[in-house]
């Protein structure tokens, strides 16, 4: 099973002002790690997808989570939500793996016996 990912936190001293809107700034959520490019190719397609009323840009950033909000909104509903992204991400992350590793087993299986089915040939010479 590959190492879960969470959010570990909110480094505050990293929050700055975002040109994307008059309000915006963005904010950063420590990572328990620095994510590997599957799992941020996961975390992408699944904020692209989840919807919740105040969704906001989400962009994985090395060891954290950059979120451009407004500095009116409600920190913790998005916390929240990106907790569930986090989640839901490791989820697909470990069957995208889980499935790469049974892949990678099949064919490690068939060079194998390609390999012994040219040596019991070879012995008939």
């Amino acid at each position: 099973m590959a190492k879960e990912i969470k959010i570990v936190g909110v480094n505050k001293e990293k929050t700055e002002r975002d040109d994307s809107f008059p309000s915006a700034v963005s904010i950063y959520f420590d990572l328990s790690e620095e994510p590997d490019s599957q799992w941020i190719q996961c975390f992408e397609q699944f904020w692209k997808e989840h919807l919740y009323s105040m969704k906001r840009k989400a962009f994985c950033e090395g060891k954290y989570i950059r979120m451009v909000v407004a500095s009116s909104d409600n920190m913790r509903q998005h916390k929240e939500e990106l907790e569930k992204a986090v989640t839901e991400t490791n989820q697909m992350y470990e069957k995208i793996i889980s499935k790469t590793k049974a892949e990678e087993s099949r064919q490690m299986e068939e060079e194998k016996r390609i390999v012994e089915e040219a040596k019991r040939k070879l012995e008939n010479l």
